[in-house]
């Protein structure tokens, strides 16, 4: 089971912000949707600061098996897991430790509740 996560930002990346401390989020929904803050749309995770995210941009879903995958909506800004481009739309599962870049510079890494 692999409900919490820690966000962060690359700060190799130009236009992230310097020295902002990591933040850590649990999700505990069947699906959890992650995005750029939005009054209209309810999201798991708000985001601010990354203009490469849209307000639905990841989806983190909890398997009948008590697993995890993640879909991306679109590729507009990209999106990758481990490195490894995402397409969007197809659910890709997650593992403890697994990395998932979303929008200019935002980085989501995966672990379990311990």
């Amino acid at each position: 089971m692999l409900p919490r996560s820690a966000g962060s930002f690359d700060e190799s990346n130009a236009g992230a912000p310097k020295d902002a401390p990591p933040w850590k989020f649990s999700l505990y929904d069947e699906e959890s949707l992650i995005g750029r803050r939005s009054r209209s749309i309810p999201q798991a995770v708000e985001l601010e600061g990354d203009d490469g995210l849209s307000r639905r941009r990841l989806l983190i879903i909890r398997q009948a098996d008590g697993s995890y995958v993640a879909r991306l909506f679109d590729t507009t800004n990209g999106g990758t897991l481990n490195d490894t481009e995402m397409a969007a739309g197809v659910e890709e599962p997650l593992a403890e430790g697994d990395k998932i870049a979303i929008g200019v510079f935002t980085i989501i890494r995966v672990s379990a509740v311990r």
